[in-house]
């Protein structure tokens, strides 16, 4: 044999033990994974402590609420359970079996399990599902030959029905569970972990190497942090189903947020659904009206109307123009609430009365090109807001292109516009926190199971309106709660409240509006020079009252009360 071909043949022998040996050497790497690093785990199994299956395990991020003193409060969490299996060839005495279920408290079918037991050719049958870990924790204790547990994990919602339209659920797209709605699908992906499954320890010894070095954690566990406060959330909620029970509306909605960043305290609406029980209910009842419904919000739009005229230079609080109680355009009559004719009244009055020919006069004194300008760049209803909740729905404000000016005069009170809340607590907010259009917001942060932290970066607020305009409706606003609002009984002494009512027509399918049938909002900002809140309530259809002032101003001042006192505002006014 040439000495060449000797070569060739020792470098492919060198090869293949080079080779040969590399794969000893990562075999004797990974049985000390097995072994010493994940030892305890497969100890469990060869224990009957844990089931060697290939049922993936369910694993999701935390959605957490912040508390005033920063404490984090699960809004949806992972509780864990487990499936009790038997090898029933190893069950020798099923009378003791059956003691130790009912010692351990699980609840099961006994004839099902002595169907189970029966089963001796076969080396694997569950008997019971859903069982808790503390009843786990009491079989695993006797070590009983032939039974097995294979744990999982489960979404849990803790706030049940409070707040279920924000935090949304998981379920099943067919194939995965996935979020569906809310929070969980506009995060799904942020929260979303490897589906890790127990796998045989033989199995084992021959899966991917770096696996095993990363313990099998393909994607970094995150949890999203909320900017919502539980507390607040709590008393939005007891307020709305005060609301409810008192009125019995269709629906019944409301945002608490901080006018200055957009951040969101809390948001909610009845009727609603509990997350855990999810199919229990009709689609529809998932809908979050904050976000993916519209409505005509009547009379609060009217103070926009106010700010638009004072920020153009067009008016100022007393401003005076002669009320004759309606007007007609384009063939349609503008009327005032209570079809009184009050004479020459000021811009402060107008406010204060709620009329509409005052806003339609301001807007007939700006020009349908500048309200509209107003209405659809300024406050921005023209576009969505931008907040990271899913299907948020446009604004419907194509009348602000029209050619008809009854069109523009009904804008400017809050009818032929329909608008979502939030947008609307955000347009209202530019009037509360110096001109300012914010970008509402849910989520504040991630965390990552490393301890490390991302923040969620939102657009800065953009000055849209100016400082002195939002002065200076705030003062007109003050005014309405100091003297008009109950004839003036609900101003507080030590803090200053701006706000407005409003009572809306509710349009029909087909046109025109439902007879007898109302929208009925209000929205305030407290304290009025320094807000440290802004909150909207709305309710559709109550019964029983005809305006928004008899209905909604209980629960707005329960509110503030409650939130001024739980984060110990200092007052802005000197009391008696």
């Amino acid at each position: 044999m040439s000495s060449a071909k000797i070569h060739g043949s020792v470098t492919r022998v060198g090869f293949l033990g080079f080779v040969g040996g590399s794969i000893v050497a990562l075999l004797i790497l990974r049985l000390f994974f097995i072994q010493i690093v994940n030892g305890n785990e497969y100890r469990a199994q060869t224990e009957g402590q844990y089931v060697p299956i290939s049922t993936p395990i369910f694993n999701r991020g935390t959605i957490f609420l912040t508390s005033k003193s920063g404490d984090r409060v699960p809004f949806a969490s992972l509780e864990e359970y487990y499936t009790i299996a038997i090898q029933p060839n190893r069950i020798k005495d099923i009378e003791s079996l059956l003691s130790d279920l009912s010692h351990a408290e699980v609840a099961f079918d006994e004839a099902r399990v002595r169907q189970k037991v029966d089963k001796k050719d076969d080396p694997y049958e569950e008997i019971v599902k859903n069982v808790s870990k503390s009843s786990v924790e009491v079989l695993q204790s006797k070590k009983i030959s032939g039974l097995f547990f294979n744990k999982n994990f489960r979404r849990v919602y803790p706030f049940g029905v409070t707040g279920s339209h924000v935090v949304g659920f998981v379920g099943s797209d067919g194939s995965v569970l996935r979020g569906q709605y809310g929070l969980e699908r506009m995060y799904d992906e942020t929260l979303e972990r490897m589906n890790d499954a127990p796998i045989n320890a033989f199995a084992d010894v021959f899966a991917d190497l770096d696996d095993a070095l990363t313990n099998r954690v393909k994607k970094e566990e995150a949890d999203v942090i909320l900017s919502i406060e539980p507390n607040v959330l709590a008393v939005l909620h007891k307020s709305l189903t005060e609301i409810k029970n008192t009125w019995n509306p269709e629906l019944v909605g409301g945002i608490i947020m901080d006018p200055k960043t957009g951040k969101i305290l809390a948001m909610d609406s009845l009727p609603s659904f509990n997350p855990n029980t999810y199919s229990e209910y009709s689609p529809n009842m998932y809908v979050n009206p904050n976000v993916e419904s519209v409505f005509e919000m009547g009379s609060i739009i009217k103070t926009l109307t106010v700010a638009a005229g004072i920020d153009s230079g067009t008016i100022n609080p007393e401003t005076r123009y002669n009320d004759k109680g309606m007007i007609m355009l384009n063939g349609y009559k503008i009327s005032n609430f209570d079809k009184k004719v009050r004479g020459v009244v000021s811009m402060q009055e107008v406010l204060n009365k709620s009329l509409n020919t005052g806003v339609t006069f301001v807007m007939q004194q700006m020009g349908q090109k500048e309200f509209s300008r107003y209405f659809r760049d300024v406050y921005g209803l023209s576009k969505k807001t931008g907040i990271d909740l899913p299907n948020e729905v446009n604004n419907l404000v194509r009348s602000l292109q029209s050619k008809e000016e009854v069109n523009y005069a009904t804008a400017s009170f809050g009818q032929g516009i329909a608008l979502t809340p939030i947008a609307t607590i955000r347009a209202l907010a530019t009037l509360a926190n110096g001109g300012y259009l914010v970008t509402p917001y849910v989520a504040e942060e991630v965390v990552y199971k490393n301890g490390t932290r991302k923040k969620i970066i939102r657009d800065e607020p953009i000055q849209t309106l100016k400082t002195e305009s939002s002065d200076v409706i705030t003062r007109m606003l003050i005014n309405v709660v100091d003297t008009e609002l109950a004839q003036g009984s609900k101003s507080m002494k030590e803090y200053s409240v701006a706000a407005k009512t409003g009572t809306a027509e509710i349009p029909k399918q087909g046109g025109g509006y439902r007879e007898d049938v109302y929208l009925h909002s209000f929205f305030g900002y407290y304290p009025a020079y320094d807000p440290k809140f802004i909150v909207l309530l709305y309710q559709v259809h109550p019964k029983g009252a005809l305006y928004a002032s008899q209905t909604l101003t209980e629960p707005f001042f329960d509110i503030a009360y409650s939130l001024l006192s739980y984060f110990s505002v200092p007052p802005d006014r000197g009391g008696n």
